[in-house]
């Protein structure tokens, strides 16, 4: 009986670390694509005119751009942690 009770905290001491590692790469792996994203983003802003982003209203375009962002990136993260 102690050898079963044994194995069976081994076995849920490794699913737990494994759970966790992977926890730890599915995190880093969305706050890596949404640091990318939001780059991205401010780069191609920075790029427009003053005249195209005042007549699309700048912080509408940023509030907007950076949801999205987040929304895709929290998204990827979950797909990913359900697969």
């Amino acid at each position: 009986m102690l050898y079963l009770v044994t194995d069976y905290v081994a076995v849920i001491a490794v699913v737990q670390i494994s759970r966790y590692i992977k926890r730890f790469y599915v995190r880093r792996f969305a706050n890596n694509v949404n640091r990318r994203m939001k780059q991205i983003l401010y780069r191609s802003l920075v790029l427009k005119s003053r005249a195209s982003l005042r007549e699309e209203g700048e912080g509408d375009i940023m509030t907007k751009a950076i949801l999205d962002v987040d929304d895709c990136a929290e998204g990827m993260r979950k797909f990913t942690t359900e697969i």
